[in-house]
């Protein structure tokens, strides 16, 4: 019996699918969030239930509104606070969608991530998906390897293009926005123009001075450093000889410094240092020292990089510059074949 966690969406059915398609008897997850406070409900058992009636399966409905505010949200909101810019998803994998499905059971499980998974009986290797646009290793470097060995991916062998035009075979019956198609940029608990005053709640404003790194002129006023990233540049609220990028945060002064140069040398780095390092690489669990492809945010360019571990901190050292790697996002690492060795959070104070 192999668990499949549903998410009313057409990828996690597409994959329950293709599992009952190969002769395998499935059980069906479905989480919901419903927390009040916040005013965050994330909920779709109706769409589930539909989708779990009509593949024949039976369905559980398990609320994790504790989980996701403590492990989450709080996560994220600690991480503004302390002038860096988290990446959710990454921590939603790990601590709700892997970590709380463990909880309800012992045997293999099930997603609709866009990723490969080679296995063997003693190990089991992520590798990027085909298609590249979709592919989501990025965002499951910090998956418990235990877990991992007993996870399959079915869309494995799959375009995104491929699983939308199976689900209208299949008589998927939601509405297929452009989202489904392109992925959506919002946070799954608020929207991006939502995200300050959600943030609002429990951050407060603190003005300070908008300067230009290269004459120390002031050019504007922000109303607080946790508004702002690395190498942001539309929303800055300056005009003048731009337009302005984010270049530093300091909070000592509370002074955000921009400058008006994209490749400026304060934009740009070949070292980084990352902390909370997980492995999943069996190959490079006991290496202290290698070469591997980096990746600093999501969807960016592949960097060649020489990362040296000391216990679950590491240094990254990139062959050529990159552009803003951002504290609180996350490095990830992998092999020229597109194999996911694992990664860390970025922690360089070149920008603070």
């Amino acid at each position: 019996m192999i668990t499949v966690l549903l998410s009313g969406g057409i990828d996690s059915f597409v994959a329950a699918f293709l599992l009952l398609k190969a002769k395998v008897r499935i059980t069906a997850l479905h989480f919901v969030i419903d927390d009040k406070d916040l005013s965050i409900k994330i909920d779709k058992s109706k769409e589930t239930e539909y989708l779990c009636k009509k593949l024949d399966i039976p369905l559980e409905i398990i609320d994790v509104t504790k989980e996701f505010r403590t492990q989450v949200i709080d996560d994220f909101v600690t991480g503004y606070k302390t002038g860096k810019t988290p990446n959710p998803c990454i921590v939603c994998n790990k601590a709700i969608k892997f970590g709380c499905l463990r909880k309800f059971t012992e045997g293999e499980i099930a997603t609709g991530h866009y990723v490969n998974l080679k296995k063997d009986k003693n190990h089991a290797i992520i590798r990027k998906h085909k298609d590249h646009s979709h592919d989501q290793a990025y965002f499951l470097y910090r998956i418990p390897y235990d877990i991992l060995k007993k996870t399959i991916f079915p869309l494995s062998d799959m375009s995104k293009n491929e699983v939308i035009e199976l689900g209208r075979l299949l008589d998927y019956s939601q509405p297929i926005s452009s989202s489904t198609y392109h992925g959506s940029t919002d946070l799954c608990f608020t929207s991006n123009d939502k995200l300050y005053q959600f943030l609002g709640q429990f951050i407060p404003n603190k003005v300070g001075d908008i300067r230009d790194i290269v004459d120390n002129k002031v050019v504007g006023e922000h109303d607080g450093l946790w508004k702002y990233t690395i190498g942001q540049r539309k929303g800055i609220g300056i005009g003048g000889t731009g337009p302005y990028f984010v270049v530093k945060k300091d909070h000592n002064s509370n002074t955000l410094w921009v400058s008006n140069q994209l490749l400026s040398q304060n934009l740009l780095t070949s070292n980084i240092s990352i902390r909370d390092i997980n492995i999943l690489h069996p190959d490079y669990l006991n290496q202290s020292k290698f070469e591997a492809l980096m990746q600093h945010r999501y969807q960016s360019a592949h960097a060649p990089a020489t990362i040296e571990i000391s216990g679950k901190t590491a240094t990254v050292t990139a062959k050529s510059n990159i552009k803003a790697p951002t504290p609180g996002q996350s490095a990830v690492f992998y092999t020229k074949q597109g194999d996911l060795i694992g990664g860390g959070i970025i922690t360089m104070d070149k920008f603070h």
